[in-house]
């Protein structure tokens, strides 16, 4: 048995939870320190602008992610930020979540299939590049997943490089460490990843789909499909983004894999 510590609560692991830990802890914005047998915070030092919430969906922010010690602002006048994300809600939007950087439009599609980690860790919301700022644009209909998205996002800009494959890790063993760990650590945070356990088959029916973008499986990039902007540039592109579809290098899709790191 290995022993862990979270400020002063202890925590009595086997062998393959300590391993399965370590590779969990990245995702939701912690780090093991092994000499010290501590969990400590992991985005100490990181500064984010959010602009487009309101008062309370910020203090929700805050709240989940309050264990990372992440510092949140809504305007750049206070604090010299790492990474600005722009958030609003469009009717017209074809997909629940559509984010934009550096005029390339990424559409999600947010799946939390239950016994398939790689979907549940983030449902499926993935970043696919960090290059400031970051525009948000959710479908107004699934509001309510603001916060628990912007998470997943917000950490994903500072840890991407540092996410390792969940394959060995059993659904199981994922579920007891959120429940004993991640509950005693920050219960607002352990809910996001338990909420889409209970709450999948009510799952809100996303927006209609254009019937060319309308596939089994949304994995072609589409060129011009979409143009949620107004002032977007013509050569402004338009693709469906999931980073554990993509591994081959046959796909032509322009995809980022977040367990890859650049060199």
């Amino acid at each position: 048995m290995n022993i862990l510590f979270w400020e002063k609560t202890k925590f009595t692991l086997p062998t393959e939870e300590i391993k399965a830990l370590q590779i969990l802890l990245p995702y939701w914005g912690l780090k093991i320190v092994l000499d010290q047998s501590k969990i400590v915070p992991a985005l100490t030092d990181c500064k984010v602008d959010v602009r487009g919430l309101n008062s309370s969906s910020f203090r929700d922010l805050n709240k989940t992610l309050r264990h990372t010690e992440v510092s949140l602002c809504t305007t750049t006048k206070s604090i010299s930020s790492d990474v600005e994300f722009l958030i609003s809600y469009e009717e017209t939007l074809s997909y629940p979540i559509s984010l934009t950087v550096m005029n390339m439009t990424y559409n999600l599609k947010p799946c939390g299939r239950y016994g398939d980690l790689k979907q549940v860790i983030h449902e499926q919301i993935w970043l696919p590049a960090v290059l400031s700022p970051i525009i948000v644009r959710i479908h107004p209909r699934l509001k309510e997943y603001t916060v628990q998205w912007l998470n997943y996002l917000i950490i994903q800009s500072f840890h991407r490089k540092t996410f390792q494959p969940l394959d060995e890790i059993s659904f199981s063993i994922y579920r007891k460490i959120v429940d004993r760990i991640l509950m005693t650590i920050n219960p607002d945070f352990a809910k996001l990843q338990l909420n889409h356990l209970s709450t999948l088959n009510e799952w809100p029916d996303l927006p209609k789909m254009p019937s060319h973008l309308n596939e089994t499986s949304p994995n072609q990039t589409k060129k011009g499909s979409l143009s949620p902007f107004s002032n977007q540039q013509k050569n402004q592109e338009t693709t469906t983004f999931n980073p554990f579809k993509f591994q081959t290098k046959t796909n032509e899709a322009k995809i980022i894999n977040p367990f890859q790191n650049k060199h």
